[in-house]
């Protein structure tokens, strides 16, 4: 018995050592697990090929696997246990990892996913099935790859994704239908990539969308209009020449662009950034009430005028710097505006603004041409900038109040000006007059060099003339070429259209029958091969429905010799039914027969008796 024991230990021993080694050799190989299963259990199982563990979890992420490298040429990989059912973390990352290729398998272990983070994997390529068992994705982080392409069905099956950034890649397009299906999609972030124009209907089923991010690509054209439940919009650094403002954006950054044009009616707008573009007008801006905070720096605009601003009751913060302005007539009804910045333009004349001037808390007036000021002693001006202007030194004496609060000085002022507090400025009865007398003087003199130079002679004056009709000539029958052709482009952007409504609409159709496919394979409980086209998953459909007919048609005859075996025995039992009523019927018949003669028998009976007992008393006396 002793023995028996001893070597049932040894046994267990050599079991458990082995079972141990087993498991420490896959560890070393391919990380630590984050959950331990209990020995012995079948969920332990790993799968045939080479296969990645979750190898730590931190706050944020509670798997992250190390060093996976997978090429274009890396056979099936693994992650995760054979038994899905514990793989069931929810966040996801990688360290020291690069895949060429989102494999299929990685999210088919992991069901349960709600955030995948594949930032700096040096990603080209997501496999069409990569994302197909992800429907619990909420949050995808793809950028720092180098994907190069989107299909219709990369994020056809993420359902609930509601943050996808896909910044710093190479996609130079958008197919129509690519966020198809993700209709939860809140916040989209595709910046610093090649794309170059956004076709009107990519975004048709983002109807959550309210965070766009499409920065520092390359776009020259996308209608942010046909998005309505954009909140907050980022198109700076493109070359886009249109702007279409959505109906209930409230902030909106275009700018870095070349855009001539504004249009929209939009009653929520507050931040507007039109920098570094090549607008000419505002007069756009009143179909805006709400702006409160207005960048439109950098541009080719020479007049602000009251009737452009005059819907801008909320404006707090204006900024025109480096423009073309040579007139400013801001109107009175600006309560809010705390910030104007007309700095590096061409002011000369800026007296009529004294009460708009009076309520700001900061001003920058530097780089212009402006000669005299007025100003408010009880303005609220804190912060205040005047140099390398024009400025009449008898002005600047009556404003010596406002010296403390200027933050910029001159050092060096030319000939003719004296430095004054810190400002440049001319002495002079009629600063005006003095000043257009100087122009009018540089001009003359302008022209005396040109004469001199032979640039102004009339044989010359003459040439140019005839040179401008020629000019004028060919630029006429170069308009009416250019109209000729403008007529077949809109007739060739017409059936552009319409060809992309006809593929639109197929795609819509693709993705029906790619729904309706994937629904039968769930249905029917088809297997699914991840890496082949749709037609063989749909020819293994179409067959696993012909071998379901077939046995259904067998099925419903079986059942109708059945029923049709009941129905004789049915007619049978029904005939002797009717055979047993006929017997009962006889037998009730007999029995009334029976009961209508019983009272006269009962009477012969008792007749019978009493003859009975009247011969026996007979015999008595006889006797």
């Amino acid at each position: 018995m002793a023995g028996l024991r001893t070597v049932t230990l040894i046994s267990l021993l050599l079991a458990y050592s082995v079972t141990h080694g087993q498991e420490s050799d896959t560890s070393a190989n391919n990380g630590a697990e984050t959950t331990q299963p209990k020995e012995g259990s079948q969920s332990n199982k790993r799968h045939p090929g080479p296969s990645f563990m979750c190898q730590e979890s931190v706050q944020n992420y509670d798997c992250i696997f190390h060093d996976v490298h997978i090429t274009r040429d890396t056979p099936t990989v693994y992650f995760g246990f054979a038994d899905v059912a514990m793989n069931n973390q929810t966040k996801i990352t990688f360290k020291n990892s690069h895949m060429r290729v989102l494999p299929q398998p990685l999210l088919g272990s992991f069901q349960q996913v709600e955030l995948f983070d594949g930032t700096g994997l040096q990603m080209d390529k997501i496999l069409p099935s990569a994302f197909q068992h992800g429907g619990s994705i909420k949050e995808l982080y793809l950028s720092f790859n180098n994907i190069q392409s989107l299909t219709q069905n990369t994020f056809y099956h993420l359902k609930s994704l509601e943050y996808l950034t896909i910044d710093r890649n190479n996609l130079s397009s958008l197919v129509i239908g690519v966020f198809a299906g993700t209709p939860k999609l809140k916040v989209l972030s595709l910046s610093n990539n090649n794309l170059d124009r956004i076709e009107d209907g990519t975004f048709n089923w983002t109807i959550s969308l309210e965070y766009l991010n499409l920065a520092s690509n390359k776009l020259t054209h996308i209608d942010l209009s046909l998005i309505p439940s954009l909140n907050t919009a980022n198109v700076s650094y493109n070359q886009l020449t249109v702007l279409s403002v959505p109906a209930e954006i409230e902030t909106l950054d275009a700018s870095h662009n070349q855009i001539s044009s504004v249009s929209g009616q939009n009653n929520e707008l507050v931040r507007l950034n039109l920098g570094h573009n090549n607008l000419t007008g505002i007069a756009w801006l009143v179909n805006f009430p709400s702006m409160q905070e207005l960048d439109l720096s950098y541009n080719e605009l020479q007049e602000i005028s009251a009737k452009h601003l005059i819907n801008a009751r909320n404006l707090s913060i204006l900024l025109l710097q480096h423009n073309r302005l040579m007139r400013l007539h801001l109107p009175k009804t600006l309560p809010n505006l705390r910030v104007l910045d007309v700095s590096h333009n061409s002011l000369l004349y800026v007296e009529n603004n004294q009460q708009q001037f009076g309520t700001l808390e900061q001003l920058y007036l530097d780089h212009n041409s402006i000669v005299t000021i007025k100003m408010f002693p009880n303005n609220t001006v804190q912060n205040l900038t005047m140099s390398h202007n024009d400025w009449d030194c008898k002005n600047l004496r009556e404003y010596n109040h406002l010296m403390g609060k200027v933050n910029d000085v001159e050092r060096n002022c030319k000939d003719g000006y004296a430095l004054l507090n810190g400002l440049c400025c001319k002495e002079t009865d009629k600063p005006y007059l003095d000043r257009l007398n100087e122009q009018i003087k540089a001009t003359s003199f302008a022209e005396k060099s040109q004469r001199a130079d032979g640039r102004c002679s009339a044989k010359s004056a003459l040439a140019d003339a005839l040179s401008a009709a020629s000019f004028a000539k060919e630029s006429e029958a170069k308009l009416e070429s250019h109209r000729s052709h403008q007529t077949d482009i809109i007739r060739l952007e017409k059936e552009n259209q319409q060809l992309k409504n006809a593929v639109q609409r197929d795609n819509m159709i693709f993705l029906g029958l790619h729904d309706a496919i994937d629904a039968n394979i769930r249905r029917y409980r088809v297997s699914k091969e991840g890496l082949v086209n749709e037609s063989v998953n749909l020819g293994k459909v179409f067959k696993h429905l012909g071998n379901r007919h077939e046995f259904k048609k067998k099925e419903s005859k079986d059942r109708w010799l059945e029923a049709n075996g009941k129905l004789n025995e049915t007619n049978r039992l029904g005939q002797e039914n009717q055979a047993l009523k006929k017997k009962i019927e006889d037998k009730n018949k007999n029995k009334k027969e029976l009961q209508s003669k019983t009272p006269a028998q009962r009477n012969k009976v008792k007749l019978m008796e009493k003859q009975k007992h009247g011969n026996a008393r007979t015999q008595q006396i006889s006797g």
